[in-house]
């Protein structure tokens, strides 16, 4: 593709038409922006180089209302996990994961086996995950811990899951922990909020939600900004400000309300056992 162009600035100018084009068409002002980051993501060299792109996708960006996506709270997150369970564990584990770990749907999409590092016995038992392509990363290798126990163990006996199926389908240390695309994802979260009444929430409210939560329960702002692996602490204050304010007008002040403590153990505890059964049943084949 980038071969096409006989240089960078006109490779630049190019796509710049491309997104004036993209949204007077109607076309979504975040998939013009996922474009945008691709192109930068796929070909670093151009991270700099495209400045009339990039002055095109802030000034169509002043031009719409600031709309973030509405923060999840843990409770809720829990009766998402709840709910789809039988349909899918894996999901309500991915779900429990981008919260507690603030993940974009793209880096929980995009975990696979060797991505999740396995702590040694005796030490912190939280796994580790290694995010080699983020938003902010710049190509660097970026990590972060999971920090709920229970979510820990849970992905833990994921991966598990994969590794032991490995074989069977193909997969090995590159295979995918969560085998679905976003549009699986969404979905799924249609189906909860259709049959609970809820609020319309995105994939990104998880990650949105777990940041919000952490803030609310008393953790320092610097510290959330590093485990969220934003560019900026100007850019992830006016992020967060945003999801606190949402916060206090539906009041969900309050990080875990009595019905989430309850169902939690539940819900850990039917997923481990699901997960060991067809760990068990993958190596009896």
């Amino acid at each position: 593709m980038f071969a096409a162009f006989p240089s960078v600035g006109v490779l630049d100018a190019s796509f710049a038409a491309f997104l004036e084009y993209a949204v007077s068409s109607r076309i979504s002002l975040s998939a013009a922006r996922t474009a945008f980051s691709a192109l930068r993501t796929f070909n670093p060299v151009l991270d700099r180089s495209l400045p009339v792109s990039h002055d095109c996708v802030t000034r169509l960006e002043r031009l719409r209302p600031s709309v973030s996506p509405p923060p999840l709270t843990w409770p809720l997150v829990v009766l998402y996990a709840w709910r789809l369970a039988p349909l899918d564990a894996r999901l309500s584990v991915a779900l429990l994961v981008a919260f507690d770990a603030y993940l974009r749907v793209s880096e929980l999409l995009g975990l696979r086996v060797c991505d999740v590092v396995v702590p040694a016995p005796g030490v912190d038992r939280r796994p580790t995950l290694l995010l080699p392509r983020t938003k902010t990363g710049k190509g660097r290798l970026q990590a972060v811990v999971v920090n709920r126990p229970e979510v820990g163990r849970l992905l833990l006996q994921v991966r598990a899951a994969a590794v032991a199926a490995a074989p069977a389908e193909g997969g090995g240390s590159t295979a995918k922990l969560f085998p679905f695309g976003a549009d699986v994802v969404r979905a799924r979260m249609a189906l909860v909020e259709n049959e609970f009444r809820l609020a319309h929430f995105t994939p990104h409210s998880f990650r949105h939600g777990g940041a919000t939560a952490d803030l609310q329960a008393g953790v320092p702002l610097d510290q959330v900004v590093l485990r969220g692996r934003w560019a900026s602490l100007k850019s992830a204050r006016r992020y967060l400000q945003a999801a606190l304010a949402h916060s206090l007008a539906v009041g969900v002040l309050e990080p875990e309300h009595a019905w989430g403590r309850a169902i939690a153990p539940l819900l850990y505890d039917y997923l481990a056992r699901l997960h060991a059964a067809q760990r068990q049943q993958r190596l009896q084949r």
